[in-house]
């Protein structure tokens, strides 16, 4: 074989396997999104025992260690997915509002 042909197939070769492996990382991602999601709802759960979760009417000590929960879970999530941990100075500003909301949407019904 020409070494013109041997180059351009070990060419292709690498951008298959580039584009292979670009792909599984996305679907790691996709999965630890909703193992993310999950986790935070089950939390949700257990806070609420069945009913809609009002963080503004909250014991101070109650919404305390629901925000340790949370940034549990948050850190844990940013630990796979290769993102920056936060402290509980920003949980407040980091909490996935749209979950809750979903959340107490779904025990409303």
């Amino acid at each position: 074989m020409d070494g013109y042909v041997i180059s351009g197939l070990f060419l292709l070769i690498v951008l298959y396997v580039l584009v292979f492996m670009r792909g599984m990382n996305e679907g790691y991602a996709e999965k630890d999104v909703a193992d993310y999601r999950v986790r935070v709802m089950l939390m949700l759960a257990k806070t609420g025992q069945g009913k809609p979760v009002d963080i503004t009417k909250m014991e101070p000590d109650q919404l305390n260690e629901f925000f340790k929960d949370f940034l549990v879970v948050f850190n844990e999530f940013q630990a796979k997915t290769g993102g920056k941990p936060i402290t509980m100075d920003s949980v407040q500003s980091t909490f996935p509002i749209d979950f809750l909301n979903e959340y107490n949407a779904t025990i409303v019904k």
